[in-house]
């Protein structure tokens, strides 16, 4: 059993591989010349006569249902394909046009039929071509910032410009008007560039569809009135036995400028300030100190100057009390640990002194008695 089914595999094995590869290329060959059914797309293009134009939507693509072989089909599948009707001898209004599976027929292979398209009636609207020269309007969006104004006119350059399309859309156009402008953040006078919008369905605009647009920025003035600041007052220094006082503690200013600066300024940013220092060393008195303003905005002014204008400083200087006795201050020890321990100096010994030893007297060595000139003589030696 197992040696037939060897002989039956693997005996002649060529010719075997040779007959299996023939049998499938037969098969595709039969298989491919079967006539089959496939739909494609066909692109409508359209060419008018010049004094027309289209003002409907018309068919652009058309489904078109074909018979034939496998292979012819198959390459017509891989190609863009497109069909232009040469639409001649017409008029302005509503047209209907027929197609024919023969107006397509050249599109494919001979092999390959056309069955049927899908539509077959093309319907659309024709009208004349007019052309119109048109002022352009230029649109604005957003809010100027705080103390902005914009300045009309806003003009664009050029003013006008001409547009091609259908006459009975084209009569009823008044301007053409351009794509938004923000005018949010604008502090300055600039020029922008702007795209035109399309007046109107089927128009198209005779040249380039942008203008530029002129902008003219203004700032806005305004006044600011500013009631009871307080008076700061500068350079006196105050002694505790000087007391200083003020004919009025508060004044009133007026500022003007632009508004951007004006309108976030509050009455803390507004000081008023007395400044006393070339009086501050002239003692008891009354004197009268200018008043000055100081706000931190450049390009604002004081309209009139602070009410009043000067305020009258009052010295007074009272005795001065007698400095109390201050009681002795405390001679603070240091800590054990930190107390420096006292050097000790070694002591000579004192040397005792040796008594002095009294001397004896000379014993006089006594004489023998002699003559009275001898005794006298020796008396004599003694006193000496």
């Amino acid at each position: 059993m197992l040696s037939w089914l060897r002989a039956a595999l693997f005996e002649n094995l060529g010719l075997k591989l040779f007959a299996f590869f023939l049998s499938v290329v037969l098969f595709r060959y039969v298989k491919g010349e079967q006539d089959r059914v496939s739909t494609v797309e066909v692109k409508v293009l359209y060419k008018l006569p010049k004094n027309l134009v289209m003002v409907s939507e018309a068919v652009s693509i058309l489904k078109v249902t074909l018979r034939g072989p496998e292979t012819k089909l198959r390459g017509v599948d891989a190609h863009s394909l497109s069909y232009t009707f040469q639409l001649k001898n017409v008029s302005p209004g509503p047209t209907q046009y027929q197609l024919y599976v023969e107006q397509l027929r050249p599109l494919f292979p001979p092999e390959v039929q056309v069955i049927r398209l899908s539509p077959s009636i093309l319907n659309f609207e024709l009208d004349k071509v007019a052309k119109s020269t048109l002022p352009v309007r230029v649109q604005i969006q957003g809010i100027m910032p705080l103390g902005y104004k914009l300045l009309p006119p806003v003009n664009a350059f050029p003013l006008e410009v001409p547009i091609e399309g259908p006459d009975s859309i084209v009569k009823t156009i008044r301007h053409v008007p351009t794509r938004p402008l923000d005018i949010s953040g604008i502090t300055q006078d600039t020029v922008r560039e702007l795209l035109l919008e399309t007046p109107g369905r089927y128009v198209q605009f005779l040249g380039v569809p942008k203008v530029r647009v002129k902008l003219r920025v203004h700032r806005v003035l305004d006044k600011k009135r500013f009631a009871r600041l307080p008076i700061k007052l500068l350079g006196f220094p105050v002694p505790a036995q000087t007391q200083v006082s003020l004919s009025q503690e508060t004044a009133d200013v007026t500022l003007f400028g632009p508004l951007s600066q004006l309108h976030p300024l509050q009455a803390k940013d507004v000081i008023v300030e007395a400044d006393a220092t070339p009086f501050s060393t002239k003692g008891a008195g009354t004197y009268d100190v200018p008043l000055r303003v100081r706000f931190a905005a450049p390009d604002l002014k004081v309209v009139s100057p602070p009410t009043p204008t000067t305020v009258q400083i009052t010295v007074k200087i009272s005795a001065a009390p007698p400095a109390p006795h201050a009681p002795p201050q405390r001679r603070e020890e240091a800590p054990p640990e930190r107390r420096a321990e006292p050097t000790k100096t070694r002591k000579k010994p004192k040397t005792r002194k040796k008594p002095k030893t009294r001397k004896k007297p000379k014993t006089r060595k006594k004489l023998p008695p002699s003559d009275g000139k001898s005794a006298k003589s020796e008396d004599k030696e003694d006193n000496e």
